[in-house]
């Protein structure tokens, strides 16, 4: 492990970066849409929530927003009351959003590995193995790499003052980030030689330990059956004063543009939303008709007259009101408030409307040990065919229209 203070400007970033830690300074860690910046944003994250909260992280869009730090962008984020802006992968030919963010006495600090042309831009620090001044023989490094050696030299610096001592703060073990630097490493096709190779190497005997799940899952149990909506009373306290979806877990859903749908029906701001699928068994299922806005006119749960071929699936999109409206629901005969009852609620006051999962899209129960053999069949019949893994976390990062599934 070589010095990580051989890098230029790396005593400055590391500085600044303690500086602002121990101001409880609002930061942001901008980081960049690839495997590479993602996984250097999540090193720097995971490392400053052993110290601080305040924090936030920003990861462009790569249509809409475009690679790097745009005027925009920092516009929006100096009025979040920020001091520190860290990109990472990105900001070395950063110019003018750099230059705003200094015209706002906010810090900056870049972390990247591209190259550098042979002017910087006035950030506090750049931190660029690839600058056009660097000596140093780490120009193969990643932007994850870099980022691990800024760890490194914080720690370092801290260790120097006592810090974790007086503070009473557990010590990073930084060998427990190394996941992400072999991850971000080998899917940025940098040389695997020098400090990559003891990266990956470690990397992957960190990677089998699978301590690093990259979500972190919550949940509260109910303590005897109380229906659906009871979900949104018990977790009153989690949603706060979001909008909030539901999903039944037996539930299988797998479509072209599937993410983008859902993302589509989770904007939604007033009102709630239910996703249709066409069954040729509508008597079996919760059913919704709908107008030619797709606002939905009738419900019924399994009708014995035909109302419609549109079945109510296991997914549910709802504005904040629905803990309100929860609330108020009575029990059904079975002693349990029904899921069917809420939606009549949004669809009283006209705020209950559709979406459809669309030709070549499935949805299917697993409710019974049947109808689970028949999703097993299907996922491998597509799997087999089409060669890919549905709704595999790393191949939807890259390309998720084709391969969505929940």
């Amino acid at each position: 492990m070589p010095n990580p203070f051989l890098l230029k400007s790396m005593d400055e970033a590391v500085k600044l970066i303690i500086k602002h830690i121990k101001e409880e300074s609002h930061i942001c860690i901008y980081g960049d849409y690839d495997v590479d910046g993602a996984s250097s944003t999540s090193i720097l994250a995971r490392f400053l929530r052993n110290f601080t909260n305040n924090f936030f992280i920003f990861i462009p869009d790569r249509i809409k927003d475009g690679y790097g730090p745009n005027l925009k962008i920092f516009e929006d984020i100096a009025s979040k009351g920020v001091k520190l802006i860290i990109t990472v992968d990105c900001g070395t030919t950063s110019f003018e959003p750099i230059e705003y963010a200094k015209s706002k006495n906010i810090d900056v600090v870049v972390i990247d590995h591209h190259q550098s042309t042979e002017t910087l831009p006035i950030a506090n620090a750049i931190v660029n193995p690839n600058r056009f001044d660097e000596t140093s023989n780490l120009t193969y490094l990643c932007a994850a790499g870099v980022a691990f050696l800024v760890l490194s030299g914080i720690v370092t610096r801290f260790r120097e003052e006592d810090f974790f001592k007086k503070k009473n703060i557990q010590e990073p073990n930084l060998l427990n980030y190394l996941d992400l630097v072999a991850l971000g490493t080998v899917c940025d096709v940098v040389p695997l030689q020098g400090l990559n190779r003891a990266f990956v190497f470690q990397g992957l005997k960190v990677l089998q330990k699978r301590n690093n799940l990259g979500i972190k899952i919550t949940y509260i149990e109910q303590d005897k059956p109380r229906g659906l909506p009871d979900a949104f009373v018990l977790g009153e306290k989690f949603i706060g004063k979001d909008n909030v979806a539901m999903i039944l877990g037996d539930n299988f859903f797998y479509g072209q543009n599937l993410t983008t749908k859902l993302l589509d029906c989770a904007k939604i701001k007033n009102g709630a939303k239910v996703l249709l699928h066409n069954v040729q068994t509508p008597e079996l299922f919760g059913v919704a008709k709908v107008d030619k806005n797709n606002k939905i006119i009738q419900l019924k749960e399994k009708p014995k007259k035909f109302i419609s071929n549109n079945a109510i699936t296991g997914l549910y999109f709802f504005d904040n009101k629905v803990v309100q409206y929860s609330k108020k629901l009575k029990p059904s005969k079975r002693g349990e408030v029904e899921i069917i009852d809420l939606l009549l609620r949004y669809k009283k006051n006209n705020k209950l409307s559709a979406d459809f999962i669309g030709r070549g899209g499935a949805w299917l129960d697993t409710g019974s040990i049947e109808d689970y053999y028949k999703t097993i069949a299907f996922v491998q019949a597509i799997e087999n065919r089409q060669g890919f893994k549905i709704a595999c976390i790393c191949l939807l990062y890259t390309s998720p229209s084709p391969r969505d599934g929940l």
